[in-house]
């Protein structure tokens, strides 16, 4: 049975937080509370709306963003997802073949010079004696030889596998899509030091987890960047393209931010991706296969190439991490699809939707 070390110690904080978020719910209820006007712009620089953003204590958010990183850091689910996380690297970059392994130095065991030895023989019977000997000794070396170019072989192999395979199985960086407003919002912030845990467990230089959500507000850019995450200054929709080992960490978006991401790297690159977010299975299970061929194509046809790692929900409160699962997609997997799966990858378009769980750039 798991025990939550640090889930005691932190109860207090916890309940403390608890009261002053509802003495913040009441306290909006007040007249004359001051408040800040921003607005928020699109690509083109046209305000799109305008928000009352209210005035927020810097300090007293980070400081519940760090009981809430607490907990998390003592539980199981923490404990339990950083090593099905890199299990799941470790699972996509297993199609990294090490080429050029079996160019190995070769060692040869000395063999006899025949024509020396022929021209040291005074008789015919020797002669002959001479070149059977040679012939022995000659198949003797190649065995002694082969033996050890497979140890050899087999030795370098092991090293790579270590060495270089270890190097390349890292993650170079972290996207987070729709995180929602965690200044206001109890599982956003949980959700934030979650990733916050991720960054720092696996080695991410902060400045390499870009971080981009259309209803964040400047004072929750502000304080990312405190953290020394990147804020992202236009609405991509998802359409990142990558080129290297690329954690996408997108917990609970809408359908087509995974579409257009697949989308974007639709082919070899997909093996780039390593997707922590909504669980595709369970988007298979819930919704008709018409309905996802016709919203969200790309979604149903990297189905059967996709390897998803469900994500155990035992965190304390059930409604935050659940139907979370993490998903790659092997080179292996992927050189396995038709041919006519990467033809006429058109850009996704959802004109046609009424709910497209999506804002877009320019809405």
């Amino acid at each position: 049975m798991c025990f939550d070390q640090k889930e005691f110690s932190s109860t207090q904080k916890f309940k403390k937080m608890m009261e002053e978020e509802f003495k913040v719910v009441k306290r909006k209820k007040k007249k004359g509370k001051t408040s800040k006007i921003f607005r928020q712009t699109n690509n083109d620089g046209k305000p799109l709306t305008s928000c009352v953003e209210d005035e927020v204590d810097v300090e007293k958010v980070m400081s519940r963003l760090d009981v809430c990183r607490n907990q998390l850091e003592g539980s199981c689910f923490w404990h339990n997802l950083k090593e099905l996380v890199a299990r799941a690297v470790q699972l996509g970059t297993n199609s990294y073949k090490i080429e050029n392994a079996t160019n190995c130095f070769h060692i040869k065991k000395a063999t006899p010079n025949i024509k020396d030895a022929i021209g040291s023989t005074n008789t015919a019977e020797d002669r002959c004696g001479v070149i059977n000997q040679h012939k022995i000794d000659h198949i003797s070396a190649d065995a002694d030889n082969v033996s050890l170019d497979c140890k050899l072989k087999r030795t370098e192999v092991e090293d790579k596998s270590e060495e270089e395979i270890n190097d390349c199985a890292k993650i170079d960086s972290i996207v987070c899509y729709g995180l929602g407003n965690f200044v206001s919002c109890i599982n956003a912030r949980y959700q934030l030091s979650l990733l916050l845990l991720i960054v720092h467990h696996f080695k991410i230089p902060p400045s390499m987890c870009y971080c981009y959500d259309p209803v964040f507000t400047n004072t929750e850019r502000s304080i990312l960047t405190q953290y020394g995450l990147s804020c992202l200054e236009l609405n991509e929709e998802g359409k990142r393209r990558v080129e290297k080992l690329t954690f996408f960490y997108m917990p609970h978006c809408g359908k087509p931010l995974y579409n257009n991401l697949l989308w974007s790297n639709w082919g070899n690159s997909l093996a780039n991706l390593l997707i922590f977010g909504n669980s595709f299975k369970n988007i298979e299970e819930r919704f008709p296969s018409k309905l996802l061929e016709e919203e969200v194509p790309y979604i149903k046809a990297i189905l059967p190439f996709t390897q998803q790692l469900d994500v155990e929900n035992n965190f304390k409160f059930l409604d935050i991490f659940n139907d979370i699962a993490v998903h790659i997609f092997p080179a292996s997997s992927l050189q396995q699809a038709p041919s006519i799966t990467w033809q006429s990858a058109k850009e996704p378009n959802y004109s046609n939707i009424t709910d497209a769980e999506i804002i877009f750039k320019n809405s």
